[in-house]
């Protein structure tokens, strides 16, 4: 090691302290602190978990046309609005499907939107034939679109409304 003459020059004694005390200070920095590690706090359980899973199941039973999978997805007294038409149970619920899904040359594409505490929002589109030709010539095709909010309580349907944005019902 080298040492450093009594005769250094006054600004390099300077430049020399402050390059040392520059060094242990990105040292102290760099070094993890000696603290023990916090605990971490638990993890909240997640209020969307049982909609977000109904959401789901709610995506996969229309696109298998299934009104049965639908209903039970619904509380006992669920209710269905799709304005002016209400049902007001399961059974209602799994009625208004199974007419839908027996639509001439039906495709549907529904999708999860949002999903929160209370609910969700799913996004959904039919396409039908009015005449069982097939394939459908396209001045009998009919579509509607719109969204289904759903009301649920820990992932059971309370209510379903539809509101549409393009289309509608066949007459």
């Amino acid at each position: 090691m080298r040492t450093i003459p009594a005769g250094i020059r006054p600004h390099r004694r300077l430049a020399l302290a402050v390059g040392v005390i520059s060094l242990v200070i990105a040292a102290a920095c760099a070094a993890p602190a000696a603290s023990p590690s916090p605990t971490p706090s638990p993890t909240p359980p997640d209020a969307t978990a049982p909609n977000r899973a109904t959401a789901a199941a709610w995506v996969d039973a229309v696109r298998a046309k299934d009104a049965a999978a639908l209903a039970v997805l619904f509380a006992p007294n669920g209710t269905f609005d799709d304005p002016p038409e209400h049902r007001a149970d399961r059974a209602g619920v799994q009625a208004t499907y199974a007419e839908v899904f027996a639509y001439e040359q039906l495709t549907v594409d529904p999708a999860v939107i949002l999903v929160g505490a209370e609910g969700a929002v799913l996004s959904w589109t039919y396409t039908w034939c009015n005449a069982s030709i097939d394939p459908c010539p396209s001045d009998h095709v009919n579509g509607a679109g719109g969204v289904s909010v759903l009301r649920m309580t820990d992932g059971v349907i309370t209510n379903e409304t539809l509101y549409y944005i393009t289309g509608g019902e066949p007459s």
